[in-house]
């Protein structure tokens, strides 16, 4: 029972998710525990019923002991009741600003052994997957991520694994749907280093593979786009790769330009004596890298990074279930 804990499926609504809010990372567990128990077992999510999470479940879920696993629940406890999410709703036909809480209320016991919550009115029929548009994942897939900033970030890019690209998300924006608080992270290139480890977390903790593309005005960043891929876990690596001089060419700048975003990139291409020479002897150097069967194999990963496999495909611009986009589909009812 106790190995198969962490493949409990979270749902919630994709308004959700973009809502503008602020969790720790205890408070987000507590939170995507309850909803995924309460989803197991068949329990209807309404605002007038209490969920029960017991510390012994929660442990399973995230490899905790028992006591650390209290202490989280305990600490989330204390500072869920205040939490609140701003969203953005029609009334009357007015298109207004509001504010909610997450929970109305939330209780543990002095045994140590279960925490109770509500979810408050506003957000039970999101978390309750009652929306038309909602993402799902497994806890197991997100369990290893110890960051805030890099769940809340997984949840934005598996809303568009089946679509396999997101749309540009302006830089603020971003800022905003990964919980970063307006006062933190200022300075773009300080962003840009938080924005790049987490996407080194969660393609080495989770099932997603994700390759970030930074959109600039000049040298000013606008914003960035992410590919997003579910990972194979097929142990089925080829020992040779044979790419044509063109390919060799186009590839070994590919991965030259990605050296600037892509820590795993940045270390192998170092290694090349060319690298502190010119950008232009590094491809020449890769290229010719490239050129070996043997070699290039042991560049897949990264090639596959950099869009190695799409090519011959146009991209057609699709939604986040994968299905073409037509036209605008943004609507004026209720959404966070």
């Amino acid at each position: 029972m106790e190995g198969s804990m962490a493949k409990e499926l979270v749902t919630k609504s994709n308004s959700l998710i973009n809502a503008s809010y602020y969790l720790d990372l205890g408070e987000w567990r507590l939170i995507t525990a309850s909803a995924a128990l309460a989803r197991k077992a068949g329990i209807e999510i309404t605002a007038d019923k209490e969920l029960f999470l017991s510390v012994k479940d929660f442990a399973n879920l995230y490899d905790l002991d028992r006591t650390r696993a209290y202490t989280v629940l305990r600490s989330a406890c204390d500072t869920l009741f205040e939490r609140q999410i701003s969203y953005l709703e029609t009334i009357d036909g007015k298109k207004m600003i509001s504010r909610t809480r997450w929970v109305h209320k939330i209780s543990y016991t002095p045994e140590e052994n279960c925490v109770a919550l509500a979810f408050s009115p506003a957000v039970a029929p999101h978390i309750a997957n009652l929306s038309q548009n909602f993402t799902t994942f497994y806890i197991e897939n997100i369990k290893n991520l110890k960051s805030p900033y890099a769940v809340r970030l997984y949840e934005q890019l598996a809303r568009w694994k089946n679509a396999g690209q997101t749309p540009e998300i302006e830089l603020n924006e971003l800022k905003r749907l990964m919980g970063v608080e307006k006062h933190l992270y200022t300075r773009s290139d300080v962003f840009k280093k938080l924005l790049t480890s987490c996407i080194e977390k969660i393609n080495k903790h989770t099932d997603l593979q994700v390759t970030l593309h930074q959109i600039k005005n000049w040298r000013k960043i606008r914003g960035y786009r992410f590919d997003v891929v579910i990972q194979n876990s097929e142990d089925d690596a080829p020992t040779t790769l044979k790419l044509s001089s063109s390919q060799q060419r186009t590839w070994a700048s590919k991965l030259v330009e990605a050296m600037e975003i892509n820590r795993e990139i940045n270390r192998r291409l170092c290694r090349f004596p060319e690298s502190s020479v010119s950008y232009s002897a590094l491809r020449t150097a890769v290229a010719k890298a490239l050129a070996d069967p043997k070699i290039a194999a042991t560049f897949l990963p990264l090639l596959k990074q950099v869009g190695f496999g799409k090519q011959g495909r146009k991209r057609v611009p699709r939604d986040e279930d994968g299905k073409p986009i037509i036209e605008d589909t943004i609507s004026d009812t209720f959404t966070f």
